[in-house]
Protein backbone atom coordinates (compact mmCIF):
# COMPACT_ATOMS: atom_id res chain seq x y z
CA UNK A 1 0.00 0.00 0.00
CA UNK A 2 1.72 3.22 -0.85
CA UNK A 3 2.45 5.51 2.21
CA UNK A 4 0.19 8.28 1.21
CA UNK A 5 -2.90 5.71 1.21
CA UNK A 6 -1.51 4.01 4.40
CA UNK A 7 -1.57 6.94 6.66
CA UNK A 8 -4.95 8.61 5.11
CA UNK A 9 -6.45 4.98 6.58
CA UNK A 10 -4.98 5.42 9.56
CA UNK A 11 -6.04 9.11 9.97
CA UNK A 12 -9.49 7.49 9.21
CA UNK A 13 -9.30 5.02 12.11
CA UNK A 14 -7.87 7.97 14.70
CA UNK A 15 -10.52 10.26 13.94
CA UNK A 16 -13.45 7.59 14.29
CA UNK A 17 -12.89 7.14 18.12
CA UNK A 18 -10.23 8.48 20.81
CA UNK A 19 -10.35 5.00 21.99
CA UNK A 20 -8.11 3.90 19.35
CA UNK A 21 -4.26 4.05 19.46
CA UNK A 22 -2.43 7.48 19.25
CA UNK A 23 -0.48 7.65 16.22
CA UNK A 24 3.36 7.67 17.06
CA UNK A 25 4.81 10.64 16.72
CA UNK A 26 7.83 10.64 14.39
CA UNK A 27 11.01 12.91 15.17
CA UNK A 28 13.67 14.41 12.82
CA UNK A 29 15.94 13.42 15.50
CA UNK A 30 15.66 10.94 18.59
CA UNK A 31 17.07 13.30 20.79
CA UNK A 32 15.11 15.68 20.59
CA UNK A 33 17.01 18.47 21.07
CA UNK A 34 16.49 22.40 21.79
CA UNK A 35 18.37 23.92 18.78
CA UNK A 36 17.44 27.77 19.60
CA UNK A 37 15.92 28.37 23.44
CA UNK A 38 14.65 31.82 22.85
CA UNK A 39 12.30 33.23 20.00
CA UNK A 40 10.88 36.53 19.57
CA UNK A 41 8.07 37.02 17.20
CA UNK A 42 5.68 40.42 16.43
CA UNK A 43 2.74 41.36 14.23
CA UNK A 44 0.73 43.91 13.87
CA UNK A 45 -2.11 45.43 11.99
CA UNK A 46 -4.05 48.74 11.83
CA UNK A 47 -3.52 50.40 15.12
CA UNK A 48 -2.73 47.25 16.72
CA UNK A 49 0.26 44.68 17.69
CA UNK A 50 1.61 41.87 18.82
CA UNK A 51 4.78 40.61 20.45
CA UNK A 52 6.01 37.33 22.57
CA UNK A 53 8.66 35.87 23.66
CA UNK A 54 8.87 32.14 23.89
CA UNK A 55 11.36 30.50 25.86
CA UNK A 56 12.46 26.83 25.20
CA UNK A 57 14.10 24.12 27.73
CA UNK A 58 14.38 21.01 28.03
CA UNK A 59 15.53 19.17 31.41
CA UNK A 60 16.27 15.26 32.82
CA UNK A 61 12.94 14.44 35.00
CA UNK A 62 15.37 14.19 38.28
CA UNK A 63 16.23 18.13 37.84
CA UNK A 64 12.31 19.32 36.60
CA UNK A 65 10.45 16.94 38.81
CA UNK A 66 9.75 19.59 41.47
CA UNK A 67 8.46 21.54 39.52
CA UNK A 68 5.47 19.77 38.93
CA UNK A 69 2.35 20.20 41.13
CA UNK A 70 1.31 17.21 43.46
CA UNK A 71 -2.62 16.80 44.02
CA UNK A 72 -3.79 15.84 47.07
CA UNK A 73 -5.17 12.79 45.87
CA UNK A 74 -1.59 12.38 44.32
CA UNK A 75 -2.93 11.36 40.91
CA UNK A 76 -1.18 12.93 38.23
CA UNK A 77 0.86 12.10 35.13
CA UNK A 78 4.65 11.79 35.68
CA UNK A 79 7.01 10.24 33.39
CA UNK A 80 8.87 7.40 34.84
CA UNK A 81 12.03 8.70 33.13
CA UNK A 82 13.58 10.74 30.25
CA UNK A 83 13.46 14.43 29.99
CA UNK A 84 11.08 17.20 30.56
CA UNK A 85 10.19 20.00 28.06
CA UNK A 86 8.96 23.98 29.03
CA UNK A 87 7.51 25.98 26.59
CA UNK A 88 7.02 29.41 28.03
CA UNK A 89 5.62 32.13 26.71
CA UNK A 90 5.16 35.93 27.13
CA UNK A 91 3.05 37.60 25.22
CA UNK A 92 1.47 41.25 24.46
CA UNK A 93 -1.32 40.55 22.68
CA UNK A 94 -3.38 43.44 20.90
CA UNK A 95 -3.27 45.11 24.36
CA UNK A 96 -3.36 41.92 26.67
CA UNK A 97 -0.12 40.60 28.95
CA UNK A 98 0.00 37.72 29.50
CA UNK A 99 2.61 34.68 30.31
CA UNK A 100 1.87 30.99 29.60
CA UNK A 101 4.26 28.07 30.43
CA UNK A 102 3.63 23.79 29.90
CA UNK A 103 5.42 21.11 31.02
CA UNK A 104 5.42 18.61 28.61
CA UNK A 105 7.10 14.76 28.62
CA UNK A 106 8.90 12.67 25.91
CA UNK A 107 6.19 11.94 23.87
CA UNK A 108 4.29 15.33 23.75
CA UNK A 109 1.89 14.15 26.52
CA UNK A 110 1.04 17.88 28.92
CA UNK A 111 1.80 17.26 32.29
CA UNK A 112 1.25 20.82 33.56
CA UNK A 113 0.11 24.42 32.32
CA UNK A 114 0.56 27.34 34.10
CA UNK A 115 -1.39 31.11 32.62
CA UNK A 116 -0.50 34.42 34.55
CA UNK A 117 -3.01 37.65 33.98
CA UNK A 118 -0.74 40.89 34.83
CA UNK A 119 -2.29 44.24 33.95
CA UNK A 120 -6.15 44.84 35.01
CA UNK A 121 -6.74 41.36 35.72
CA UNK A 122 -4.78 39.98 38.13
CA UNK A 123 -4.35 36.19 38.43
CA UNK A 124 -2.76 32.29 37.91
CA UNK A 125 -4.52 29.67 36.91
CA UNK A 126 -2.44 26.10 36.83
CA UNK A 127 -3.93 22.87 35.26
CA UNK A 128 -2.23 19.63 36.14
CA UNK A 129 -3.21 16.73 34.05
CA UNK A 130 -4.20 13.33 35.09
CA UNK A 131 -4.64 10.63 32.67
CA UNK A 132 -8.51 11.10 31.85
CA UNK A 133 -8.78 15.00 33.26
CA UNK A 134 -7.00 17.73 34.90
CA UNK A 135 -6.51 19.66 37.94
CA UNK A 136 -7.47 23.14 38.04
CA UNK A 137 -5.58 25.65 40.35
CA UNK A 138 -6.68 29.33 40.91
CA UNK A 139 -5.54 31.93 42.86
CA UNK A 140 -6.35 35.75 42.42
CA UNK A 141 -3.78 38.41 43.32
CA UNK A 142 -3.73 42.44 43.75
CA UNK A 143 -0.35 42.98 43.10
CA UNK A 144 0.60 42.20 39.34
CA UNK A 145 4.35 41.97 40.25
CA UNK A 146 3.37 38.72 42.84
CA UNK A 147 5.41 35.69 42.25
CA UNK A 148 3.79 32.34 41.93
CA UNK A 149 5.73 29.84 44.29
CA UNK A 150 4.58 26.67 42.34
CA UNK A 151 5.76 24.67 45.72
CA UNK A 152 2.37 27.11 47.35
CA UNK A 153 0.01 25.85 44.45
CA UNK A 154 -1.34 22.58 45.65
CA UNK A 155 -2.80 25.43 48.19
CA UNK A 156 -5.07 26.86 46.17
CA UNK A 157 -8.27 26.55 45.82
CA UNK A 158 -8.90 24.16 43.23
CA UNK A 159 -11.35 21.22 41.46
CA UNK A 160 -11.07 18.08 39.29
CA UNK A 161 -12.87 18.10 35.87
CA UNK A 162 -12.96 14.52 33.81
CA UNK A 163 -11.93 14.88 29.84
CA UNK A 164 -15.49 14.81 27.73
CA UNK A 165 -13.89 11.53 26.49
CA UNK A 166 -12.69 8.76 27.93
CA UNK A 167 -8.85 8.58 27.00
CA UNK A 168 -7.12 4.76 27.12
CA UNK A 169 -3.98 3.57 29.09
CA UNK A 170 -0.93 4.67 27.25
CA UNK A 171 -2.86 6.86 25.16
CA UNK A 172 -1.26 10.77 25.07
CA UNK A 173 -2.98 14.01 25.34
CA UNK A 174 -1.34 17.32 24.23
CA UNK A 175 -1.41 20.68 24.18
CA UNK A 176 -1.49 23.34 21.66
CA UNK A 177 1.99 25.25 22.67
CA UNK A 178 3.64 21.76 22.41
CA UNK A 179 3.60 22.60 18.59
CA UNK A 180 5.94 25.58 19.13
CA UNK A 181 8.25 23.14 19.24
CA UNK A 182 7.08 19.63 17.89
CA UNK A 183 6.66 21.47 14.61
CA UNK A 184 10.38 21.81 14.17
CA UNK A 185 10.95 18.54 15.27
CA UNK A 186 9.04 16.39 13.56
CA UNK A 187 9.38 14.62 10.50
CA UNK A 188 7.20 17.37 8.23
CA UNK A 189 9.33 18.56 5.23
CA UNK A 190 7.38 17.12 2.09
CA UNK A 191 4.14 17.57 0.75
CA UNK A 192 1.92 15.05 1.71
CA UNK A 193 3.74 14.30 5.07
CA UNK A 194 1.47 14.50 8.13
CA UNK A 195 0.92 13.33 11.77
CA UNK A 196 -1.77 13.74 14.54
CA UNK A 197 -2.16 14.93 17.97
CA UNK A 198 -4.92 15.18 20.50
CA UNK A 199 -5.17 18.27 21.94
CA UNK A 200 -6.85 19.64 25.00
CA UNK A 201 -8.34 23.02 24.02
CA UNK A 202 -11.30 24.68 25.93
CA UNK A 203 -12.48 22.15 27.93
CA UNK A 204 -12.42 19.44 24.81
CA UNK A 205 -10.09 17.09 23.20
CA UNK A 206 -9.71 18.11 19.54
CA UNK A 207 -8.15 15.37 17.38
CA UNK A 208 -5.05 17.75 15.11
CA UNK A 209 -3.70 16.73 12.01
CA UNK A 210 -0.79 18.37 10.75
CA UNK A 211 0.25 18.13 6.99
CA UNK A 212 2.18 19.75 4.74
CA UNK A 213 0.42 21.10 2.13
CA UNK A 214 3.27 22.78 -0.13
CA UNK A 215 7.02 24.21 -0.21
CA UNK A 216 6.73 27.78 -0.74
CA UNK A 217 9.49 31.16 -1.00
CA UNK A 218 8.45 32.95 2.29
CA UNK A 219 9.84 36.71 2.80
CA UNK A 220 11.42 37.00 5.86
CA UNK A 221 13.35 39.09 8.02
CA UNK A 222 14.91 37.84 11.91
CA UNK A 223 18.44 37.50 13.36
CA UNK A 224 19.92 34.46 14.64
CA UNK A 225 22.15 35.20 17.94
CA UNK A 226 24.61 32.86 18.64
CA UNK A 227 27.72 32.95 20.82
CA UNK A 228 30.38 34.45 17.89
CA UNK A 229 27.65 37.25 17.20
CA UNK A 230 24.40 38.09 15.59
CA UNK A 231 23.71 37.39 11.86
CA UNK A 232 20.72 38.80 10.04
CA UNK A 233 18.46 36.96 7.53
CA UNK A 234 16.78 39.33 5.11
CA UNK A 235 14.73 38.15 2.03
CA UNK A 236 13.04 35.15 0.48
CA UNK A 237 13.46 32.23 2.38
CA UNK A 238 12.64 28.26 1.49
CA UNK A 239 9.72 27.43 3.45
CA UNK A 240 7.40 24.39 4.71
CA UNK A 241 3.68 25.59 4.99
CA UNK A 242 2.51 23.57 7.15
CA UNK A 243 -1.32 23.72 8.00
CA UNK A 244 -3.35 22.47 11.63
CA UNK A 245 -6.56 21.16 11.19
CA UNK A 246 -8.60 20.21 14.15
CA UNK A 247 -11.53 18.30 14.07
CA UNK A 248 -14.01 16.58 16.25
CA UNK A 249 -14.27 12.53 16.27
CA UNK A 250 -16.78 12.35 13.57
CA UNK A 251 -13.66 14.53 11.22
CA UNK A 252 -15.71 17.39 11.21
CA UNK A 253 -13.55 20.99 11.57
CA UNK A 254 -13.99 22.70 14.87
CA UNK A 255 -13.08 26.56 15.63
CA UNK A 256 -12.02 25.88 19.53
CA UNK A 257 -8.25 25.48 18.93
CA UNK A 258 -5.94 28.53 19.59
CA UNK A 259 -2.22 28.79 19.43
CA UNK A 260 -0.13 32.20 20.45
CA UNK A 261 -3.64 33.74 20.24
CA UNK A 262 -4.48 32.52 16.72
CA UNK A 263 -7.37 31.02 15.54
CA UNK A 264 -9.32 29.68 12.59
CA UNK A 265 -7.53 28.31 9.80
CA UNK A 266 -4.15 28.11 11.32
CA UNK A 267 -0.59 27.45 9.20
CA UNK A 268 2.49 27.01 10.41
CA UNK A 269 5.46 27.91 8.19
CA UNK A 270 9.17 26.71 8.60
CA UNK A 271 12.00 27.25 7.59
CA UNK A 272 13.85 24.53 5.60
CA UNK A 273 17.19 25.03 6.74
CA UNK A 274 17.32 25.75 10.02
CA UNK A 275 14.04 24.07 10.64
CA UNK A 276 12.68 27.62 12.85
CA UNK A 277 9.32 28.61 12.79
CA UNK A 278 9.19 31.39 10.65
CA UNK A 279 5.71 32.71 10.47
CA UNK A 280 2.28 31.54 12.15
CA UNK A 281 -0.63 32.86 10.04
CA UNK A 282 -4.76 33.04 11.42
CA UNK A 283 -7.19 34.80 12.58
CA UNK A 284 -7.59 36.96 15.51
CA UNK A 285 -11.38 38.34 16.53
CA UNK A 286 -10.37 42.12 16.83
CA UNK A 287 -7.94 42.30 13.67
CA UNK A 288 -9.12 39.29 11.11
CA UNK A 289 -5.96 37.42 9.32
CA UNK A 290 -2.83 38.28 11.14
CA UNK A 291 0.53 36.78 9.93
CA UNK A 292 2.82 36.20 13.34
CA UNK A 293 6.63 36.77 11.93
CA UNK A 294 9.94 35.43 14.05
CA UNK A 295 11.97 38.34 14.40
CA UNK A 296 14.93 36.68 16.42
CA UNK A 297 15.97 33.38 17.63
CA UNK A 298 18.74 32.65 20.53
CA UNK A 299 20.90 29.72 19.58
CA UNK A 300 21.28 26.57 22.28
CA UNK A 301 25.10 26.62 21.46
Amino acid sequence: MPFKSLTHLLLIIFMGSLSQPAIALEFLDDQRNIKYTKLNYEASKFLLSFDTDITLSKKPLSEAVNGLVTPKDNNALVPESGFIYMVSTDSTFFGKHSTYTSWFSENAAVLQKLRELRGKKNNGKLYRFAQNGKYDFRKNFDNENYVIDLGEVKNWGNSFAAYPTAVNEGQVVSESSALLYLVSQLKLRNPGDETNLILYSSGQLINTRLVVQEKIRLDADFNIVSGSGSQRFNGKRDAIKILVEPVDSQGRPVKDLEIMGLEGDISMYIDEATRLLLQLSGKVEVAGKVNIKLKQAVSAD
